[in-house]
């Protein structure tokens, strides 16, 4: 997303989530953003909203106590990076320290956090250390 739009893009990201049309009414305003590139704007609104979502779902699960989640990667990517994320697949990884996930510049990151990234985090659930 270009700098110049960055600001108004984010409250247009979060209007969306928050008020359930999803991509009903993004798609449209960053296909004028794109200048009527409405496939570029379909892919920058699904990479924004599942950023916000696996962002909100991660400080949500970590302010009920959890600490680790298990990286799930889902493959499918069009474009697989130098460093794929499917040796991350299966681990189990802290939210505090979470890690690489791009080589050059070094990237630390959780599930999601890169663009058109598919994978998602399992949360461990560690119920003695909650009840503790």
């Amino acid at each position: 997303i270009p700098q110049r739009f960055l600001g108004d893009v984010q409250v247009q990201v979060m209007s969306a989530i928050t008020t359930g049309s999803g991509l009903n009414k993004l798609v449209p305003y960053l296909t004028k953003r794109y200048k009527g590139d409405a496939r570029h704007a379909h892919l920058v609104a699904l990479d924004q909203i599942r950023k916000v979502s696996e962002s909100v779902n991660a400080t949500r699960l970590q302010s009920l106590g959890v600490e680790e989640y298990v990286w799930i990667a889902t493959g499918g990517e069009r474009y697989p990076r130098k460093l794929h994320h499917q040796h991350l697949n299966g681990k189990t990884f802290r939210y505090d320290d979470p890690p690489i996930i791009q080589e050059k510049p070094e990237v630390r990151g959780k599930p999601g956090d890169l663009v058109s990234c598919r994978c998602r985090a399992r949360p461990v659930l560690n119920f003695t250390r909650m009840v503790a």
